[in-house]
């Protein structure tokens, strides 16, 4: 499976948001969505931050990929994002914080977050 997610940072925290459903329901984790078929990940993410938060994306600025052996096996791409709008929440999240970085450790991360937290310590 192909993912992406969307790391935004402003005013020196980080987005993070609880998963209301499927696979690591209960664990918070930075913006993470499915790729579909066809769909880039810029294309992707702007779309799922649209949808799932009523929100506007810009200043997509890629991270680079880290893979998650699973099961299931996931391919995410990373991007740091800025968001324009007020938040309303409809779809796979149900609450959403900002957190600085040492406060990430607080909550219960889903792999996924995990990983990519991973992936930027080593930019």
């Amino acid at each position: 499976m192909l993912a992406v997610s969307g790391i935004v940072v402003k005013k020196g925290r980080v987005l993070l948001c609880r998963r209301r459903t499927g696979l690591g329901r209960g664990t918070w984790e930075f913006p993470t969505f499915e790729i579909e078929d066809g769909e880039t990940a810029e294309d992707s993410l702007e779309r799922n931050f649209f949808d799932s938060f009523s929100v506007r994306v810009s200043g997509m600025q890629g991270y680079g990929a880290r893979t998650m052996d699973g099961p299931p096996f996931v391919r995410i791409f990373l991007y740091g994002a800025q968001i324009s709008g007020k938040m309303d929440f409809d779809g796979a999240y149900d609450h959403c914080k900002w957190l600085s970085i040492k406060g990430l450790a607080r909550f219960r991360q889903s792999p996924a977050c995990v990983t990519a937290i991973k992936g930027l310590e080593s930019l």
